[in-house]
């Protein structure tokens, strides 16, 4: 059985390597990596997925806009 401390080195750990694959463009590891643990750390990594999901399909939008915008 972990000790409390053990069981946060291990969270941390964990969570590292998830923030490591938002880092390697590994979005979608990244985000079951998350899903995967329940602490503060991986709630954080896992909303940290969900903005940069929203920010980058926000950010394709605005081009497919432009583009159209151009072509008229």
């Amino acid at each position: 059985m972990l000790t409390p401390t053990d069981e946060t080195i291990a969270d941390i750990k964990s969570a590292t390597a998830g923030f490591d694959l938002i880092f390697s463009n590994e979005l979608g590891k990244a985000e079951d990596l998350f899903r995967s643990g329940d602490s503060a750390l991986h709630l954080l990594g896992f909303g940290a997925c969900a903005f940069l999901q929203a920010a980058l399909s926000l950010e394709v939008r605005i081009r497919l806009r432009d583009a159209a915008v151009d072509s008229i």
